[in-house]
């Protein structure tokens, strides 16, 4: 009876740390990437939207003739917000000073103004756009994400800033979504720590360097790294996980929290299930609930590192497997490289034919993939409709060589849904060769860098990243 007691206990405190485990290193960072990841997307469109402004002729040529037909300008601004359902959309000159928007002209911008400094920052940044969030006069100062773009003449000369606005709704829909589904907290804070974007009202007064338990890693979450962070603190005598990352583009923190109270809650209820069971148990009874919980942990463990939909390893198994392929290549000089690849356009699969035939779109690439990668080779679900491949004793370029191969399969081949339903896809690739002293996280940066580059070029297509 005592050994049934202590048995059922040591395997709860096994089944804790391994779901504990899971928690801290996949589920939390995954909910995050995948976050962070739809709201980057949500971000390609406007500023494409905002580039086409600001090169559009009939801009150019409209501020550079004087600024004569007001009306022509509030027509064609009307337009850009109706036919991208935007909040608004507007054009801020920069020989008048005058900020027009779809309903003429707002005001006229001074440097005195706290309100229109945005104005001149951007005037005078070395990039072209900056993505911001900021309340819209337009639209009774609702918080708002601005997409800024510089306008230029034939001669590259400043001619002012344009670009869109967007509401917020979108991101805080995809939070709900994501707190609603994984049963986590998931919010925003400003560089002070206090909640922004999809703030809660009793919460919007207070940072995190004041709310009970979080204030003790504030500072450690505050630090305007884009690396994630991974935190823990105390609240009501239970542990709370924290990730969080830097989203530079809108200037605030995305955090993700799990009380491992609620976590931990399914195994205390299975823990006192089987202590009832072993009071009244035989042995045989006892011997068969041990078999059963054994049995558990390994379904456990094997569903901590497998992907479900693809039967790919996940993020759980890709620390281990790189530290043995670095330190494979610092001790002999083997090198390897590292594929990132991203599914095109995977978003508007989902919309367009739902989410079933989106996994089988995961699943088809999964398997063209595979077919040129060797048994030496290993090959990831990095989280949505992204996939880390390293290639064993390789280098850069035939690195390339096999990104292609794959990259050709998959815009080759058509994956039949049913008789009626093809689905084509192409995906765009990052590869980059592990360097001197580089660590996972820097030689994932670069790939990461390339697999974007690849975007930014079109889509569809592989790029190396540099030194």
């Amino acid at each position: 009876m005592i050994c049934s007691f202590a048995s059922a206990l040591i395997n709860y405190q096994l089944s804790c740390d391994v779901l504990r485990k899971r928690l801290v290193e996949l589920e939390l960072p995954v909910t995050s990437d995948s976050l962070y990841s739809e709201i980057q997307k949500d971000l390609v469109r406007p500023v494409f939207i905002a580039r086409q402004m600001a090169h559009n002729t009939l801009l150019r040529d409209w501020t550079l003739s004087g600024e004569q037909d007001v009306a022509s300008i509030t027509r064609y601004l009307s337009e850009i917000k109706e036919k991208e359902n935007a909040h608004t959309s507007f054009f801020v000159s920069e020989k008048t000073n005058r900020y027009y928007y779809s309903n003429g002209i707002l005001k006229e911008i001074s440097s005195s103004d706290i309100a229109d400094r945005w104005y001149f920052r951007i005037r005078d940044a070395s990039e072209p756009y900056e993505i911001n969030v900021d309340l819209d006069a337009t639209n009774k100062n609702t918080h708002t994400v601005f997409v800024n773009y510089q306008t230029r003449d034939y001669q590259n000369n400043l001619l002012g800033i344009t670009g869109i606005g967007l509401s917020l709704e979108n991101v805080n829909d995809r939070v709900k979504a994501y707190e609603d589904r994984y049963k986590r907290r998931i919010f925003f804070v400003d560089g002070d720590g206090y909640p922004t974007l999809n703030q809660r009202s009793e919460e919007s007064q207070t940072s995190i360097r004041k709310q009970p338990g979080i204030q003790t890693v504030a500072n450690k979450i505050l630090t305007q790294s884009t690396i994630p962070v991974k935190s823990t603190y105390q609240l009501n005598e239970a542990n709370v996980q924290v990730h969080s990352r830097y989203i530079k583009e809108l200037q605030a923190y995305l955090l993700v929290e799990q009380n491992e109270r609620v976590a931990l809650a399914p195994l205390q209820r299975i823990l006192v299930i089987n202590l009832g069971v072993t009071l009244l148990a035989t042995f045989l009874v006892g011997g068969l609930i041990w078999l059963i919980v054994n049995q558990n942990q390994k379904q456990l463990k094997k569903i901590a590192s497998t992907d479900v939909l693809t039967g790919l390893e996940n993020r759980l198994s890709i620390t281990p497997t790189f530290d043995r392929l670095i330190e494979s290549y610092e001790k002999n000089q083997v090198p390897f490289v590292t594929i990132l690849l991203d599914i095109d356009h995977f978003k508007k699969v989902n919309d367009e034919h739902g989410h079933p035939v989106g996994d089988k779109v995961i699943s088809f690439v999964t398997r063209l993939a595979k077919q040129h990668v060797r048994a030496s080779d290993y090959m990831f679900r990095w989280g949505g409709e992204e996939f880390l491949i390293a290639l064993n004793d390789c280098d850069l370029e035939n690195g390339k060589k096999t990104a292609e191969k794959i990259r050709d399969a998959i815009q080759e081949n058509t994956l039949q849904v049913s008789e009626q339903l093809g689905i084509s896809v192409t995906a765009s690739l990052g590869v980059a060769q592990i360097q001197d002293s580089e660590d996972f996280d820097s030689l994932i940066a670069r790939a990461d860098k390339a697999l974007y580059a690849a975007k930014g070029n079109g889509r569809n297509r592989t790029e190396l990243a540099h030194h």
